[in-house]
């Protein structure tokens, strides 16, 4: 279930936090992270590749809760990770937000009316959860 079991360590990581100078694209939901934002940079040598990734604060907080249950989650492959934990769990035992960042982030995180969720750019996710799922 976890990918991340499956994925190679890259050769050589660095993950900061920067802020927008420019808009970018969330590597996880494809959103545009607006100037003044903060969002996670990494760069990786994968395989003898350097690969970049920009990934939004939406999409950082709903990857908590994959890096407590599953020890994390590869670049670029969030959505998919919580969707097939959302869909091989039963109802009773998945954590209800589960469903709903999936949703979101199927929305790139944008209410109905176009505007950014949670203008503070963390959505909450309660992570009291985890020690449910995980026992």
């Amino acid at each position: 279930m976890c990918s991340i079991d499956y994925c190679d360590a890259p050769a050589v990581y660095n993950k900061e936090t920067r802020v927008a100078r420019r808009e970018h694209h969330c590597c996880e939901c494809n959103r545009i992270i607006r100037v003044g934002e903060r969002y996670e940079y990494v760069r990786g040598l994968w395989d003898h590749r350097w690969d970049i990734f920009k990934t939004c604060r939406h999409c950082l907080s709903a990857g908590v809760w994959l890096n407590k249950v599953c020890g994390g989650y590869s670049h670029g492959g969030l959505y998919e990770e919580l969707a097939e934990h959302r869909d091989e769990w039963a109802w009773s035992v998945t954590p209800r937000w589960l469903h709903t960042a999936v949703a979101c982030m199927g929305r790139r995180w944008a209410k109905a009316d176009g505007t950014l969720m949670n203008p503070m750019g963390k959505p909450k996710i309660p992570m009291g959860m985890v020690d449910e799922v995980v026992a």
